[in-house]
C-alpha cells in the first residue's frame, strides 16, 4: 500500500519539479536574470530607465577580477581582456530588497552592453 504523502512527495519534487515555487531574492542573491532589453543599453539610456544611479566606477578589465566581477572576462573578447579594455560599472536600486548592476565595456569609443547582475542589498562579497 502507497502512503499518500509519500506518493504526493514524489510526485511533486520528482515527477513534477517545475511546479516549485522560483527562488526569492533571498534565495538567490546574485542573479544574472535574463533580461534582452538591457542589452541594447547605453550608460545614457540605462539612467533613462533605471533612474539617477546609486554608485559608478570605471576600471580597466583584466583577466581576473575580484568579488562580483569575476565573470566579466568571460564576456569580453580576449582581445579586450589582454588590452585592459576600460569597463564602466553602474548599479541601481531597484527596490528595498535588489540592486541591479550594469557592467557597459569601451568599444571603439561607445560605451556598450557587457553584463549585469541583480542582487541582495544585503549580500557580502
Amino acid at each position: 500500500m502507497t502512503r499518500p504523502i509519500a506518493l504526493l512527495a514524489l510526485l511533486s519534487g520528482a515527477i513534477l519539479p517545475w511546479l516549485a515555487a522560483p527562488p526569492t531574492a533571498s534565495e538567490t542573491p546574485l542573479s544574472t536574470q535574463t533580461d534582452d532589453t538591457l542589452t541594447t543599453l547605453t550608460p545614457e539610456t540605462a539612467e533613462t530607465r533605471l533612474g539617477p544611479v546609486q554608485d559608478s566606477e570605471t576600471f580597466p578589465l583584466a583577466p581576473e577580477l575580484p568579488e562580483f566581477r569575476t565573470m566579466l572576462p568571460e564576456k569580453a573578447t580576449q582581445d579586450e581582456v589582454d588590452s585592459g579594455a576600460f569597463v564602466r560599472e553602474m548599479t541601481w536600486s531597484l527596490d528595498d530588497a535588489l540592486n541591479r548592476t550594469i557592467w557597459f565595456i569601451d568599444r571603439g569609443g561607445a560605451w556598450t552592453y557587457l553584463h549585469h547582475m541583480d542582487w541582495d542589498k544585503g549580500a557580502e562579497f
